[in-house]
Protein backbone atom coordinates (compact mmCIF):
# COMPACT_ATOMS: atom_id res chain seq x y z
CA UNK A 1 0.00 0.00 0.00
CA UNK A 2 1.41 3.65 -1.11
CA UNK A 3 1.49 6.35 2.25
CA UNK A 4 2.56 9.75 1.55
CA UNK A 5 3.44 10.95 5.02
CA UNK A 6 6.38 10.63 7.64
CA UNK A 7 8.60 7.98 7.73
CA UNK A 8 11.05 7.06 10.50
CA UNK A 9 13.72 4.26 11.02
CA UNK A 10 14.09 5.20 15.01
CA UNK A 11 11.11 4.82 17.08
CA UNK A 12 11.96 8.36 19.03
CA UNK A 13 12.43 10.44 15.96
CA UNK A 14 8.37 9.43 15.00
CA UNK A 15 7.52 10.03 18.63
CA UNK A 16 9.24 13.39 18.65
CA UNK A 17 7.40 14.30 15.62
CA UNK A 18 4.24 13.71 16.63
CA UNK A 19 5.10 15.55 19.95
CA UNK A 20 5.71 18.74 17.51
CA UNK A 21 2.36 18.08 15.67
CA UNK A 22 0.50 18.05 19.33
CA UNK A 23 2.46 21.04 20.40
CA UNK A 24 1.60 22.54 17.36
CA UNK A 25 -2.21 22.10 16.70
CA UNK A 26 -3.32 21.49 20.26
CA UNK A 27 -0.69 23.59 22.95
CA UNK A 28 1.49 22.64 25.19
CA UNK A 29 0.14 21.62 27.89
CA UNK A 30 -2.90 20.09 26.88
CA UNK A 31 -5.75 21.21 28.69
CA UNK A 32 -6.99 18.42 31.58
CA UNK A 33 -10.78 18.77 30.00
CA UNK A 34 -9.15 18.37 26.23
CA UNK A 35 -10.50 14.28 25.00
CA UNK A 36 -8.18 14.47 22.01
CA UNK A 37 -4.43 13.78 23.77
CA UNK A 38 -2.56 13.23 20.19
CA UNK A 39 -3.07 15.16 16.45
CA UNK A 40 -1.65 11.85 14.91
CA UNK A 41 -0.78 8.12 14.97
CA UNK A 42 2.88 6.89 15.03
CA UNK A 43 2.02 3.77 13.31
CA UNK A 44 4.84 0.57 12.58
CA UNK A 45 5.27 -0.80 9.43
CA UNK A 46 7.32 -2.73 7.20
CA UNK A 47 8.49 -3.61 3.74
CA UNK A 48 10.41 -5.50 1.80
CA UNK A 49 12.05 -6.37 4.80
CA UNK A 50 12.75 -2.86 6.45
CA UNK A 51 10.96 -1.74 9.43
CA UNK A 52 10.26 1.34 10.52
CA UNK A 53 6.99 3.88 12.35
CA UNK A 54 5.18 6.28 9.95
CA UNK A 55 2.78 9.13 10.16
CA UNK A 56 0.36 9.59 8.00
CA UNK A 57 -0.83 13.02 6.65
CA UNK A 58 0.53 16.30 4.93
CA UNK A 59 1.63 18.23 7.85
CA UNK A 60 4.46 20.86 5.81
CA UNK A 61 4.49 23.62 8.69
CA UNK A 62 5.37 21.12 11.17
CA UNK A 63 7.57 18.60 9.81
CA UNK A 64 8.45 19.30 6.09
CA UNK A 65 7.56 18.11 2.52
CA UNK A 66 5.94 14.39 3.02
CA UNK A 67 7.37 11.83 0.83
CA UNK A 68 5.57 8.33 -0.56
CA UNK A 69 6.59 5.01 0.29
CA UNK A 70 5.05 1.32 0.66
CA UNK A 71 4.09 -0.51 3.45
CA UNK A 72 3.24 -4.52 3.62
CA UNK A 73 -0.44 -5.05 4.31
CA UNK A 74 -2.18 -8.00 6.00
CA UNK A 75 -4.92 -9.11 3.63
Amino acid sequence: MEITGYKYLIEQDALDAQTALRVFYLGDPIPPDRETREWVNVDFGTYEGESFWYIVGDFTEVLGTPTTFNIDTNG
